[in-house]
């Protein structure tokens, strides 16, 4: 994102209200948000579409998205510790691969 120089869409420190009347600003925003969005829809799966599909700019897919995956560190080693101990060993798969 930064090597594009397209950060400021997606963090929301550029906005469309940012561009005044200038109708050439505008539609370059209006430009590098789709070009994000189009990113972002691109390299999703299917399944968590479903929790952008009513986001209109880059940045509110990308604080939906975050609110969705970012976890605490805490909760987070506590649910893979879970999954550590509830771990079974299945004698159909080899421990080799």
């Amino acid at each position: 994102m930064h090597a594009k120089e397209l950060i400021n869409i997606v963090d929301g420190s550029d906005l469309l209200s940012d561009q005044g009347r200038d109708e050439e600003n505008i539609r370059k925003w209006k430009m590098q948000d789709a070009k994000w969005q189009y990113y972002i829809v691109g390299t999703i799966e299917k399944h968590v579409k479903t929790h952008i599909v009513t986001c209109t700019t880059t940045k509110e897919m990308y604080d939906t998205l975050k609110q969705i995956y970012q976890r605490d560190t805490s909760q987070q080693k506590c649910l893979l510790l879970q999954d550590f101990y509830n771990f079974k060993y299945d004698k159909t798969k080899d421990m080799m691969i």
